[in-house]
């Protein structure tokens, strides 16, 4: 990272808390390692379409559950407002559109949304000078960092059911298999592969499926992503889980939850040569969640694709 004086991280310090930065090298992100092949592909930032009833083939017996593995994420874009104010990805965390923690809330993506809760727009923006944050989250699926099964079942109805139950799965790739994803950016995981699925602990939740919209909310979501070599895990809590059910797939997804302080620094701080409790610092700076404002909430857009999960055991 440089000249590690005194000044230089007090220059570092200055970047996390919002100073304007020009010129500064970049952490390193691993890009994708694995083979490509040539889908149609979507962007995720496209504009929503009104999402299709999910059907089975005629004559045959429903299917009450559906695998699919999480194929892009990404932080999406704040996007100003004509009337004012700005809309993101996530959700309304603290369930309140009032200030907290002396941070304001956005317009969400969907109609009618207020209150949402991201500070993972500030917090990329502010760390530009030690990490390309926005590549290490939009490479997390296609480099292995961070490969999610999300699983949808008790499933009565596709486009309309006020209770069903959904997983999340760490996911890997079985022994001499090779993942496949798309050859050109988003660089997307092609969909119809198998994986080895392991169970989360807090990770599942109900949810409910209203015109053929999913929403759910789990406990806890293992995602991560890659810096410098070093694996980051950023712990997702109380997380909210949504997305337009098509056959095959999930688009226009959004993940939403908090992430606590602490733990960030502690994951962070080797792989960007800091010690933890100066991060810790800095990271209290962009905190709008709990008591003593010590968890960051983060939103983030995602798309799916169908995916086959084999049980942890036959790994």
């Amino acid at each position: 990272m440089g000249n590690k004086s005194f000044w230089g991280v007090g220059w570092a310090a200055l970047v996390f808390v919002g100073c304007a930065t020009n010129g500064a090298d970049s952490a390193e992100v691993e890009a994708p390692r694995v083979d490509t092949a040539s889908p149609d592909t979507a962007s995720p930032d496209a504009a929503p379409e009104k999402p299709a009833p999910v059907t089975d083939a005629p004559g045959a017996i429903p299917l009450r559950e559906r695998t699919y593995v999480i194929s892009f994420v990404s932080p999406g874009n704040v996007e100003q407002l004509p009337e004012g104010g700005a809309r993101a990805p996530g959700f309304d965390l603290d369930r309140s559109s009032a200030a907290t923690c002396g941070k304001y809330d956005y317009a969400g993506l969907t109609a009618g949304a207020t209150g949402v809760d991201n500070q993972l727009p500030t917090l990329i923006q502010n760390s530009v000078a030690l990490v390309d944050a926005r590549a290490a989250i939009e490479y997390s699926a296609p480099n292995g960092t961070s490969l999610l099964l999300v699983e949808v079942t008790d499933v009565d109805d596709w486009t309309n059911d006020d209770q069903v139950l959904v997983r999340v799965y760490r996911a890997s790739i079985p022994p001499g298999v090779t993942m496949q994803i798309a050859d050109a950016a988003p660089f997307t995981i092609l969909p119809n592969q198998t994986f080895v699925g392991e169970e989360v602990a807090r990770g599942e939740g109900l949810g409910r499926i209203q015109n053929g919209r999913l929403h759910a909310e789990l406990g806890f979501i293992p995602y991560a992503v890659k810096i410098n070599d070093a694996t980051v895990s950023l712990p997702f809590d109380d997380v909210i889980l949504e997305g337009d059910l098509r056959e095959g797939a999930i688009q226009n997804g959004m993940i939403g939850g908090s992430i606590p302080n602490r733990t960030l620094a502690t994951n962070l701080a080797g792989a960007v040569s800091l010690e933890p409790w100066f991060l810790e610092f800095l990271l209290l700076q962009s905190g709008d969640l709990g008591a003593a404002c010590d968890s960051i909430s983060a939103g983030l857009v995602f798309e799916a694709a169908g995916a086959v999960r084999l049980r942890a055991f036959m790994k």
